[in-house]
């Protein structure tokens, strides 16, 4: 029996699409991140962004409507992190990420 698996990690610009939630990982940054996120679908209601793998909840600052902006604390770990609209008439359907 062969078993294989391969795995690709590449840069990518954070134009989500016009998605109203989003799951993706960032490598760990002992200095934390700054995030500039495009795209995503929030109407004009901050969106939340939970970092999953340190068991924190960041409120994104909206105050130019075309940006998303959040500052992330360190991470010493690589961290599985979900952008949420916090709009109610949405429907969210969250998978084990």
């Amino acid at each position: 029996m062969v078993v294989a698996k391969s795995e690709i990690t590449y840069a990518r610009q954070f134009n989500f699409g016009g998605a109203n939630n989003f799951s993706f990982e960032l490598p760990a940054n002992p200095a934390g991140n700054y995030l500039e996120i495009t795209g995503f679908n929030h109407s004009t209601v901050s969106p939340v962004l939970y970092d999953l793998t340190n068991g924190k909840r960041y409120l994104a600052d909206i105050s130019n409507p075309s940006l998303v902006k959040v500052l992330l604390e360190p991470s010493v770990v690589t961290r599985k992190l979900l952008l949420v609209t916090q709009v109610s008439s949405y429907p969210i359907a969250v998978a084990q990420v």
